[in-house]
């Protein structure tokens, strides 16, 4: 399971939202935006698949929390794309795509 979290700035004013990530083998994922702040906020994140090696990147998905309110915190599930097996160059059957790629959670532009 790969897991990562972003703090991600948000232009409301008042709101204080940020992301944890988590994918499972299968790209199965879940984000849980926490808002901190006083007011209601919201943001998006970008889930990146990249190569181990070249920093190369296969995919990415934007998870939006939508609207958080103040002092809580809400899940979005997602589904991300690892397959096929060529896509992180792994061919043996005791190798798992994550010994090739990694994924990362990037703050939304």
């Amino acid at each position: 399971m790969a897991t990562g979290a972003v703090g991600a700035w948000t232009a409301e004013l008042g709101a204080d939202v940020s992301a944890e990530c988590s994918v499972n083998g299968l790209g199965a994922g879940t984000c849980d935006f926490t808002n901190a702040g006083w007011m209601g906020g919201r943001v998006c994140t970008n889930i990146v698949l990249k190569d181990l090696g070249t920093d190369e990147v296969y995919t990415t998905k934007r998870v939006c929390s939508e609207d958080v309110p103040a002092n809580e915190t809400v899940s979005r599930s997602f589904q991300l794309l690892i397959a096929p097996a060529s896509v992180c160059k792994y061919q043996a059957v005791d190798v798992k795509w994550s010994d090739k790629c990694s994924v990362e959670v990037l703050s939304d532009p």
